[in-house]
């Protein structure tokens, strides 16, 4: 009887001691979450201050949040962004500069205008934010990041639509998957980064240093004048772009997709020769040419011939590829036999009459 007395008095003080350390768990918890909710409500009214030194101390509690609290973190990711996205932008910026006579960086004078303090060091918290599943992409559309210091910022899946990254330092940065939409990167440096399967429709590229990977990106209708291109561009469509004087010396260009591409003035090569020194863009073929205007300025790799290529354009200004591109004359041909079939069958004609 004395033992089992003891065998349940040791076991009700242990369910107590369990009990108490419940409690104990609980009310730590329920305190550390209202600490943290405290503290919180304090960055947001820091960010939302007018003075320039609270609101970097803001953008810096809220890193410290996101760092100590994983549950936190999509939310701090989320305000740091919206903090980014809403401040007005740069007013005279100089947007006017013309292309350098030498390609990428080289030869040209990055604008004086500096982001805001409290700007750059929100960009920098989100840069080197801890690696965690986010369950939303980062949103930073339409910021003005024009001078902003990027380097080896994490991009990746990031909404960058309309963004203006004009001049920005984005040297080792990952950009694969972004979305680039209508976005400016004129004279950005990218080098040592990725834009691997990035969705770039419409950008401005205008002599901007672009990273080695740019594989299965999709470049549709941008402006790449006088753009120094990487090391890989295999699978990537960059039809209907302006290429002039853009240089993709040594580019693997393999499967890439050029149909009404602007390549007058652009160096696929240094010369037309097999000599190594000339780094000729590899992987090229007479079939991906077939659409693409090019001139006596275009140097072509030496394993292709000027003569048997590309629609040749002399002239200057833009393109009219209406009448330039061969499948579009056949298309506008068949649709002239179409209307000729149908005016002498006495089908679908019809006449305007001018007011």
């Amino acid at each position: 009887m004395n033992s089992v007395r003891q065998t349940l008095l040791q076991t009700a003080a242990g369910i107590v001691a369990l009990v108490a350390l419940v409690v104990t768990v609980s009310t730590y918890r329920l305190s550390r979450r209202g600490q943290l909710t405290d503290r919180y409500l304090k960055v947001v009214a820091l960010l939302a201050s007018e003075k320039m030194h609270e609101r970097i101390g803001g953008v810096f509690a809220a890193e410290q949040i996101m760092v100590e609290s994983e549950k936190d973190h999509q939310t701090i990711v989320e305000v740091l962004s919206s903090f980014v996205r809403e401040w007005p932008g740069h007013e005279g910026y100089p947007d006017d500069r013309e292309l350098p006579k030498f390609w990428g960086l080289a030869g040209r004078r990055k604008s004086d205008v500096k982001l805001p303090a409290d700007v750059q060091a929100a960009l920098t918290v989100l840069g080197r934010r801890p690696a965690r599943l986010e369950v939303r992409a980062l949103d930073l559309t339409g910021a003005d990041l024009r001078n902003a210091n990027l380097r080896e910022f994490n991009f990746r899946n990031a909404s960058l639509v309309r963004a203006m990254l004009d001049d920005a330092d984005l040297f080792g940065a990952d950009l694969t998957w972004a979305n680039l939409h209508d976005a400016s990167l004129a004279y950005a440096d990218l080098r040592m980064g990725t834009l691997r399967h990035a969705y770039m429709v419409g950008c401005t590229l205008r002599g901007a240093w672009l990273p080695p990977d740019m594989r299965d990106v999709y470049l549709v209708g941008s402006d790449c004048s006088g753009a120094n291109f990487g090391e890989n561009l295999e699978g990537a469509q960059i039809n209907d772009c302006c290429l002039d004087r853009a240089n993709l010396l040594g580019c693997n260009l393999a499967n890439t997709g050029f149909a009404t591409t602007d390549a007058r003035n652009t160096l696929f090569a240094l010369g037309r020769t097999a000599d190594p020194n000339d780094i000729p863009a590899r992987g090229m073929t007479a079939a991906q040419l077939e659409r693409v205007a090019i001139n006596s300025s275009t140097v072509l790799p030496y394993y292709l011939d000027p003569s048997s290529v590309g629609i040749l354009v002399e002239e200057e200004g833009p393109l009219d590829w209406g009448s330039l591109d061969p499948i579009f004359n056949r298309i506008d041909d068949s649709e002239a036999e179409g209307a000729e079939v149908g005016e002498g069958r006495g089908e679908g004609a019809s006449v305007e009459v001018a007011d």
